[in-house]
């Protein structure tokens, strides 16, 4: 029997291009960036959730932390982002606090993303335990995953009061802004990999290949260059050359875990 991909236990987001939402250009285009993001964190939380127990030996649960910390830190960052960049700006247009709910949101899965991240940050190998982990991740992962597709439909709906064209100018400066700070503060052999190790571009029938708007040359520096040096840990990701991959540490409890973890849902 082969080994699960990262398609479980959290399912992805499907974009408004197949779920049937109408709903104007610029605002179609601000839901399907902000639901490709939420599917990298979430096929990236998945491949951890997973493999938490199918590592033993102290050289992989080193990487495998690693792994884990690079996702924290990553999600945070978004969220930060949107605190700061994102929601006062779509506030200011709407008049009505609209991304005040969003933030709120944040606030229920905070504490639980912060233990994840000391656990990770101080657990040695010789004590790592990943039904532990698991354990933290379930205190979190409903509220996440329930954010996750909530903020979707908050864009949907500003970008029809507000418009769509409007919308999508904000965000565009939102994303531009974020990337100028990201590249002061990431390793770039952190960022590239973790990212492009959990973007599948054949979700969706490939309909969003061209995303995330990398230069072309971006993958083949990640792949010769920026994933060399932490590759231990990318063995972990969900995809690889953009496309979902087999993992290879799914532990043997897995089926029951999918299980326990959906029932959370």
């Amino acid at each position: 029997m082969p080994a699960p991909s990262a398609d479980q236990p959290y399912p992805v987001i499907p974009t408004p291009h197949v779920d049937g939402t109408k709903a104007s250009k610029g605002t179609i285009y601000v839901a399907t960036v902000m639901a490709l993001a939420h599917n990298m964190f979430i096929r990236y939380l998945n491949s951890i959730y997973l493999q938490a127990t199918g590592i033993s030996q102290p050289k992989d649960i080193a990487d495998f932390l690693f792994y884990c910390q690079t996702w924290y830190k990553v999600i945070h960052e978004h969220h930060t982002g949107e605190e700061k960049l994102l929601f006062p700006r779509i506030d200011a247009l709407t008049g009505d606090g609209s991304m005040e709910e969003s933030a709120e949101e944040h606030k229920l899965f905070t504490d639980g993303i912060d233990e994840f991240y000391k656990y990770v940050s101080d657990t040695k190998p010789e004590e790592y335990d990943g039904a532990k982990l698991r354990s933290i991740i379930d205190s979190f992962a409903p509220a996440l995953m329930k954010h996750l597709r909530a903020e979707v439909q908050k864009l949907t709906e500003v970008g029809e009061k507000v418009g769509g064209d409007k919308l999508q100018v904000l965000f565009d400066e939102f994303e531009a802004q974020l990337l100028k700070e990201s590249q002061k503060e990431w390793d770039p052999h952190v960022i590239i990999p973790a990212v492009i190790g959990a973007v599948d571009h054949e979700f969706e029938d490939g309909m969003h290949a061209s995303w995330p708007p990398f230069p072309w040359f971006v993958p083949l520096l990640s792949k010769w260059i920026f994933s060399r040096k932490y590759s231990g840990s990318w063995r972990f990701s969900p995809c690889h050359n953009f496309k979902r991959r087999e993992l290879r540490f799914v532990g043997d409890d897995y089926e029951k875990a999918v299980v326990t973890a959906v029932n959370l849902l």
